[in-house]
């Protein structure tokens, strides 16, 4: 499981192995702030503050290698998507679920999680909490998700599309 923060995009960590220019090594020098990454087994997550920021830095990834479906119409399965914290993917794939996870007694944020990961219906609220991967030194209180926990993204989001 991993954070969704503000405009975020979640890759396939198998898929970066398998497409993107120069391997794992140059994806991780591309992200623009390495900061925000967030990572587990199966998918790596990284946030901006700003939608066209992200939307940029999207194009950028596909002319790397990866396969995005938002804009690219011949494309059927997608190795990046394109996150909203308040509004989830851009478009339904089959490989990754979104929710929201409780982080405290009033908080909670955004996950995507991979659909490879087992789901432990046995956990308690305090080892699913654990489960999510964030940031380094991330703390909610001075997260991108409490700045921006109200503003939309994409003011004129239509369908999926953000």
């Amino acid at each position: 499981m991993v954070i969704v923060e503000g405009s975020c995009i979640v890759v396939r960590k198998e898929a970066i192995l398998e497409n993107y220019q120069g391997g794992m090594a140059q994806f991780l020098f591309d992200i623009p702030d390495s900061n925000t990454l967030s990572q587990d087994d199966y998918l790596m997550s990284f946030s901006f503050k700003d939608y066209h920021q992200a939307k940029s830095h999207y194009f950028l990834i596909a002319k790397k290698g990866l396969k995005i479906t938002d804009f690219m119409p011949e494309i059927s399965y997608a190795d990046a998507i394109l996150f909203d914290q308040n509004f989830g993917p851009s478009h339904h794939a089959s490989w990754i679920n979104f929710s929201y996870e409780k982080i405290d007694a009033t908080n909670r944020v955004g996950i995507a999680h991979s659909v490879q990961e087992e789901d432990d219906y046995f956990d308690t609220e305090s080892m699913r909490r654990a489960k999510i991967a964030v940031p380094k030194n991330w703390a909610y209180e001075k997260s991108v998700t409490q700045m921006l926990s109200y503003q939309r993204m994409n003011k004129f989001k239509s369908c999926l599309n953000h």
